[in-house]
C-alpha cells in the first residue's frame, strides 16, 4: 500500500501551484512576487485577504475554488468546493479528511486498579466514501486495555458515507500511578489508494485507588499526580504573588460548599464571599466587623487567642456535610510574627491531628520571606507534604514556578512546573540558560565522583533560525517545549544537567531509563503536534549515549558527553539516535524496532561510533536490526 511520501505542506503547495497556474496562467507569477507562498498552508485567510489586494473578488472566489479542486486532487479525498467557504476551511479538512475523537467517560483522572471506558468516534468529513483501515488504541506502560483487543469491524475496513459518525467503545485500567498516554490510530485509504494515518492523543493522570481530592488547579493536580492524599496537610510555601492567589482561590471554587478558609485577611475574604457564598470563611482581624453577617462567616477581633481560632474552625466544619472537608489556612505566617515559633508550632500539633482526625485535607500558607529559615524549619515536619513557588529573575522580571518537594506516604512528580512568565517575553535571551532546580536528593551524588551514567541531548529544529525571524514566538515555543518535556524526566528518573537554549542535557542511571524517556518525550510531542499549528509545532532531535562521567559543581563532565552531544544532531527531526553502548543494553527490552546507521567518525571523538536510529511508530523503517 503506497503511503503519502510528502509533507503536507509539500503537497499544499503543488495544489496551490496548480490553481494559480490554472486560473491565472502566467500572471501566477505575480503572486508569488507579492505573496509570500510560505503562508498559504499556515495562515490560509490572510493568503486570501493579500491575494484579495491584487485580483478583483470574482477571481479570488475562483482561485479558493480551484484550490479546493487542487486538495482534492492531491490529497485523494472530495471535498465540497463552495466559494463561501474560507480557505482555512479546505485545509482543515485537508489535513483531517477523518474527524477521529477519544473521550475518557471518567475524564482525564482514573484511580490505579480500576477501569473506565473510552468512546472512539469517526466521522468523514469529506463528500465521498472513505475507507477506514487499521483502527488501533495505543497505550502507555500506565493504562492496559480490557476489552476489545482491537476495536473490531469488517476485515476488509469500515466505510464511511459523506459525513457519517461511527462510534466505538473500549475498556481500560490503570495499572501504575503516573501521567499515562493513551491514543487512537486510524489509517484511511485515499480514492488513488494511499493510505494516511490519523491520531488523536489523550493524557490520562493516574491516582491512587480512593483518588485524591483535585486543588483546583491543574498545575498542582499533574504535579500531585491527580491531588492531594486525603487526610493530608501540606504546607505550600510561597511569597505573595497572583500565582499563590489563584492557587487560593481555586482551592476554594472547587468545593466551596465543603471548603473552610481562614484568614486575617479581610479584602481576600470579602473577595472570595462574593464569588462563593458558600464557602465558609473564619476572619481573625480588628477590622472583622467590616464583613457581611452570615451563617457561614466567623470573625474574630483578634490573632492573640489561638483558642477561639480553634473553636471559630470547629463551628465552621460542623456546618460541613461533606465526608472530606477541606481546610485553606492562609494565617501562619502572622500567628509566627505574633506568637513566635514555639507557640505557632504547639498551636499546628494540636491543630493539625485533630483536623486529620475530622477527615479534612488541609493546606497551609506560608510566606517564607517574612520569617527567618530556622523559624520556617521547624514547622516542616507537621506537614504531610510541602510545595514551594519558587522565583526566577528574569530581566528584572519574576518567572514563578511550582514545585512540590515532599508528600509522605504518596506519590508524586519531583519537578517544577511553570506557572508564570513575564508579560510579553520581550528581552529575554533566547540563548540563555534556564535554571534547574534539583528534583530530589536521590539525584545528588558526591563531587567528583566517577560513574556510569547515560547521557542524552535534545535540540530544537529550526531554533535558532526561528529566534531571529521572530524571537517573540521563539520565547514563547521554548515555553511550551519546558511544559511538556520537563514532567517527562523524573519519571524516568532523569535529571536536567542544564538547559543550553533550547536543548537540554539529562543524565539517567541506566540505558534503558534514559533511552524510554527519549521515546516519551518524541511521543509526547508528536501528540502535541498532531493538533497543533503550524507554526506552534515543536521538533526534536535527540541523541543518547552511554559512559564514564565525572560530577563537578553541579556539571557532568566526560568524553561520554561529548559523545551524546554529537550524536544528537544525527538524528532525525522528531527522531532518536543512540550508540553501539546503549543499543547493547536496550535491543531486548524496548518493543521498538532499529536501523543500524553507517559508523560515524565524530568531531572530537578518536573513535569511530556505531549509530543505530530508533524507528519509532509514525516512521516507515527502511532496514531494521
Amino acid at each position: 500500500m503506497q503511503r503519502y511520501s510528502e509533507s503536507f505542506d509539500e503537497t499544499f503547495s503543488i495544489a496551490l501551484d496548480r490553481a494559480l497556474q490554472g486560473v491565472l496562467g502566467r500572471a501566477a507569477n505575480v503572486t508569488s512576487f507579492y505573496v509570500d507562498p510560505g503562508i498559504s498552508a499556515k495562515s490560509p485567510d490572510v493568503y486570501v485577504e493579500l491575494l484579495k489586494k491584487i485580483f478583483s473578488p470574482e477571481l479570488v472566489n475562483a482561485l479558493v475554488e480551484s484550490i479546493g479542486l487542487e486538495l482534492s486532487r492531491s490529497f485523494g479525498f472530495q471535498f465540497q468546493r463552495d466559494v463561501n467557504w474560507k480557505l482555512s476551511e479546505y485545509v482543515s479538512y485537508a489535513r483531517q479528511p477523518l474527524q477521529l475523537r477519544l473521550e475518557p467517560a471518567s475524564g482525564n483522572t482514573l484511580a490505579a486498579g480500576s477501569e473506565t471506558e473510552l468512546k472512539i468516534t469517526l466521522v468523514n468529513r469529506t463528500v465521498g466514501e472513505m475507507l477506514v483501515k487499521n483502527c488501533d488504541l495505543q497505550l502507555s506502560s500506565e493504562t492496559f486495555l480490557v476489552e476489545p483487543n482491537k476495536p473490531s469491524y469488517d476485515l476488509e475496513g469500515l466505510k464511511l458515507q459523506p459525513g457519517e459518525a461511527h462510534v466505538m467503545k473500549a475498556r481500560i485500567r490503570g495499572t501504575q500511578i503516573g501521567q499515562g498516554r493513551v491514543s487512537v490510530r486510524a489509517t484511511i485509504i485515499d480514492l488513488r489508494g494511499r493510505s494516511k494515518v490519523i491520531e488523536a492523543p489523550c493524557v490520562l493522570s493516574i491516582v491512587e485507588r480512593g483518588g485524591r481530592l483535585s486543588t483546583g488547579s491543574p498545575i498542582a493536580d499533574g504535579l500531585l499526580l491527580g491531588g492531594l492524599p486525603r487526610r493530608s496537610a501540606v504546607l505550600l510555601n510561597s511569597p505573595a504573588c497572583d500565582e499563590k492567589d489563584s492557587l487560593v482561590q481555586g482551592f476554594c471554587a472547587i468545593a466551596p460548599g465543603a471548603t473552610v478558609y481562614v484568614s486575617s485577611d479581610v479584602e481576600r475574604s470579602t473577595q472570595l464571599h462574593r464569588l462563593y457564598p458558600e464557602l465558609r470563611i473564619v476572619v481573625c482581624s480588628p477590622q472583622a466587623d467590616l464583613l457581611p453577617t452570615t451563617e457561614f462567616i466567623q470573625v474574630s477581633r483578634t490573632l492573640r487567642n489561638i483558642s477561639e481560632i480553634d473553636d471559630l474552625l470547629t463551628h465552621a466544619l460542623e456546618t460541613i456535610h461533606d465526608e472530606s472537608p477541606r481546610v485553606l489556612i492562609q494565617l501562619i505566617s502572622d500567628i509566627l510574627l505574633l506568637q513566635k515559633e514555639v507557640a505557632t508550632r504547639h498551636w499546628l500539633a494540636d491543630l493539625l491531628p485533630r483536623l486529620r482526625a475530622r477527615n479534612c485535607t488541609v493546606v497551609a500558607e506560608l510566606n517564607p520571606r517574612m520569617h527567618g529559615t530556622q523559624e520556617v524549619n521547624a514547622l516542616f515536619d507537621l506537614f504531610d507534604g510541602r510545595m514551594e513557588i519558587v522565583e526566577h529573575e528574569e530581566t528584572g522580571q519574576p518567572v514563578r514556578f511550582l514545585r512540590v518537594t515532599s508528600l509522605r506516604g504518596h506519590k508524586y512528580l519531583p519537578h517544577q512546573a511553570l506557572l508564570t512568565s513575564p508579560a510579553d517575553g520581550s528581552g529575554i535571551e533566547a540563548s540563555r540558560t534556564v535554571p534547574s532546580i534539583p528534583l530530589s536528593p536521590e539525584f545528588q551524588f558526591p563531587e567528583g565522583e566517577r560513574r556510569l551514567a547515560a547521557i542524552m541531548f535534545t535540540d530544537m529544529v529550526g531554533y535558532t533560525k526561528l529566534t531571529q525571524s521572530n524571537e517573540r514566538l521563539a520565547l514563547k515555543l521554548l515555553e511550551r517545549h519546558n511544559q511538556i518535556i520537563r514532567p517527562i524526566l523524573p519519571q524516568y528518573r532523569g535529571r536536567e544537567i542544564k538547559a543550553m537554549g533550547d536543548s537540554l542535557m539529562v543524565e539517567f542511571e541506566s540505558a534503558l531509563d534514559a533511552t524510554s524517556c527519549a521515546i516519551e518525550i518524541q511521543h509526547a510531542l508528536h501528540d502535541y503536534n498532531v493538533s497543533a499549528r503550524d507554526e506552534w509545532r515543536i521538533i526534536l532531535r535527540i541523541g543518547v549515549h552511554l559512559g564514564d562521567v565525572v560530577h563537578s559543581d553541579g556539571d557532568v563532565l566526560g568524553d561520554a558527553v561529548n559523545v551524546a552531544s554529537r550524536i544528537q544532531p544525527l538524528a532525525d527531526p522528531e527522531g532518536v539516535c543512540i550508540s553501539q553502548q546503549v543499543y547493547d543494553q536496550v535491543r531486548n527490552k524496548l518493543t521498538n524496532t532499529f536501523t543500524r546507521l553507517e559508523r560515524r567518525d565524530l568531531k572530537n571523538v578518536q573513535y569511530l561510533v556505531d549509530i543505530y536510529k530508533i524507528v519509532l511508530p509514525w516512521e516507515r523503517p527502511s532496514s531494521s536490526t
